[in-house]
């Protein structure tokens, strides 16, 4: 039968398996040394694997190196995040991992530098302004909108842009809107698209004024109906679920003549609900739990989930 099995030993014991000739076991002792009250025997071994050969082990280091935000910790993983030399993959989960860091100017510098400079890793940009953004979210907003203001390319996937429009959604500062707009075009990729809808559809609820609120509703709708006829299936989903929360009227014929040629039965049926979500809502008005701060809310989540992240490891500190 299947079973979790939790194994208890000492931090020596667990520093002695790391050495094992089994990969499964070392893998085993690098998380559960991750999760330990960190101490110098064990920061050592966690670093000294991090800069091994072996890249699965390297990337257990690294995550367990994040599990604790300890300055030792940060500066190694900060290391392999803006070092060139280091395997790509690598610096991926370094940067990541520093979302849980200790915010100092050292950190933010190197998170900044790296989203803005890292030339030919989108990926690693991406990591790096999604660690920014728990740290520094104005910082992290001024350079998700310089690298929203560059043309969407035709068919290439673009990691980096995904994760702009990401950072703005859940920064959700309505100013941003008419940016995300600008990547709901058939020049960007299909991620892009599908990122550039749900900003945009954030940030026009975000809007406190209702008469504005309305009119930014209208454009998001009429920039997403296109979306409808794309060949991807995944953005039909997305175009068709957005259209039902905007709740504009208009975009009921435009559901309905994609539910005559629509050949995938769980999509037609989202068609039919997302129709039935714009009738019940007359145009404009929202409904008690859909009210005009729905987009305020997620913004005021995101800095509560930062203040916890702040207390935690101010808790850890302890």
């Amino acid at each position: 039968l299947p079973v979790r099995l939790e194994v208890t030993q000492s931090p020596e014991m667990w520093l002695n398996q790391l050495q094992s000739s089994t990969p499964y076991a070392q893998v085993l002792a690098a998380r559960a040394l991750g999760g330990l009250t960190p101490t110098p025997k064990i920061t050592e071994a966690l670093v000294k694997l991090l800069n091994g050969d072996d890249l699965d082990m390297a990337t257990e280091a690294a995550q367990a190196l994040g599990e604790q935000p300890e300055k030792a910790h940060q500066a190694a993983l900060i290391g392999i995040m803006v070092n060139p030399a280091a395997r790509i993959e690598l610096r991926i989960v370094a940067a990541g991992q520093l979302s849980g860091a200790l915010a100092d100017p050292t950190l933010l510098t190197a998170l900044a530098k790296t989203a803005k400079d890292a030339a030919n890793h989108p990926d690693l940009r991406a990591a790096a302004l999604n660690a920014l953004r728990a740290h520094d979210r104005g910082q992290a907003r001024s350079l998700a909108q310089a690298a929203l203001k560059a043309k969407p390319t035709p068919a290439v996937s673009n990691p980096y842009a995904e994760a702009a429009l990401d950072v703005l959604s859940r920064i959700a500062n309505p100013d941003d809107l008419n940016l995300t707009l600008r990547w709901l075009s058939p020049q960007a990729s299909e991620d892009a698209l599908g990122s550039a809808i749900w900003a945009s559809v954030t940030l026009a609820e975000a809007i406190d004024d209702r008469s504005d609120r309305r009119e930014a509703r209208t454009r998001v709708a009429r920039a997403i109906e296109p979306l409808l006829n794309s060949p991807d299936l995944k953005l039909r989903r997305q175009a068709v679920s957005a259209l039902g929360q905007v709740g504009d009227e208009r975009a009921i014929g435009s559901l309905k003549a994609l539910r005559l040629i629509e050949t995938v039965p769980g999509l037609r049926e989202s068609i039919d609900d997302a129709i039935r979500e714009i009738q019940v809502r007359p145009y404009g008005v929202d409904q008690p739990e859909e009210s005009a701060t729905e987009g305020r809310l997620k913004a005021l989540e995101e800095q509560v989930e930062a203040l916890q992240g702040e207390l935690e490891a101010l808790e850890k500190r302890r």
